[in-house]
């Protein structure tokens, strides 16, 4: 999960692998074009990936925000879909 979901400290990450997976970077590259989007600008997000697989959850301050954040993870390389569980506030 992205962008809170992987730690890490000075040498070793925290959790439960040692290598990062496709899917981790395939999370990292959707939650950077997400912070990246200046239509974007409030919420509470989760990025998670299960096999190319993205699942957006959460709460953004409106529904073009939650537009705008599934768009940028269809635009992410080696997404094969998307499953939007946000919601908007207003």
């Amino acid at each position: 999960m992205y962008p809170y979901g992987r730690f890490w400290n000075d040498h070793e990450p925290v959790g439960r692998r040692e290598t990062p997976t496709v899917d981790d970077a395939i999370a990292r590259r959707v939650a950077d074009r997400i912070i990246s989007d200046p239509a974007i600008h409030s919420g509470h997000l989760v990025v998670d990936v299960q096999n190319g697989v993205v699942i957006l959850q959460g709460r953004m301050d409106s529904e073009e925000a939650c537009t705008a954040v599934s768009r940028q993870a269809w635009a992410t390389a080696g997404v094969r879909d998307v499953a939007n569980r946000l919601t908007a506030l207003r």
